[in-house]
């Protein structure tokens, strides 16, 4: 039962992921190809996991895969979606 909860919470956690991502706009930025795929593959990536959980194929294996999906959760909300500054370097 605990782990159907948890499955239910992570599910959630990658669909706020890819809908922030998909729904980013970037108001005056330059195109980069480069991050726009990256962002692309990173939507599709965590918006399968809702897909996999609702026919009943996804079952969460261990911790470190929530913790991690919560984590990418926050630095993309903190991002404002914008997936070229999760790569940023801090000068």
């Amino acid at each position: 039962m605990l782990n159907y909860i948890l499955c239910i919470i992570d599910a959630a956690i990658c669909i706020a992921i890819a809908l922030r991502i998909i729904f980013f706009c970037k108001r005056g930025s330059q195109y980069k190809r480069c991050i726009s795929w990256l962002a692309a593959t990173m939507a599709v990536f965590y918006g399968n996991f809702p897909l996999l959980w609702f026919y009943n194929h996804y079952v969460l294996r261990e911790w470190p895969v929530m913790i991690t999906n919560i984590i990418t959760c926050v630095l993309i909300y903190r991002t404002r979606g914008n997936v070229a500054h999760l790569l940023r370097r801090a000068d």
